[in-house]
């Protein structure tokens, strides 16, 4: 499956005055990485998630290495938080596409 073109389109909703979603659109990967609103710092965990996302080598994308992402960004998130009293109890919640191109 080739990839023609990606978009993303995000909404602050009705209940929050800023954004806190990061993306990535990097095929064959795609992420959000939406920071838990209410919480201190979730602007600052989605963007540590998908930074973290984005490092992957080229051309080294499977699902054992984007558990180990994902693994790598929680690590990074939670050692953020403990280090920063104003980042305590941040947190975000990841939702990633692998695309397998691949497959016919």
């Amino acid at each position: 499956m080739r990839t023609g073109r990606a978009s993303a389109l995000t909404d602050t909703g009705r209940r929050r005055p800023h954004n806190e979603d990061t993306f990535v659109c990097d095929p064959p990967l795609f992420a959000v990485a939406d920071g838990v609103g209410g919480a201190q710092a979730g602007e600052i965990a989605s963007r540590l998630a998908a930074a973290t996302l984005e490092e992957r080598l080229p051309g080294s994308l499977g699902t054992g290495t984007l558990t180990s992402l994902i693994l790598e960004a929680n690590n990074r998130i939670y050692t953020r938080a403990l280090g920063d009293p104003e980042a305590a109890g941040m947190g975000t919640v990841v939702t990633a596409l692998l695309v397998d191109e691949t497959a016919g």
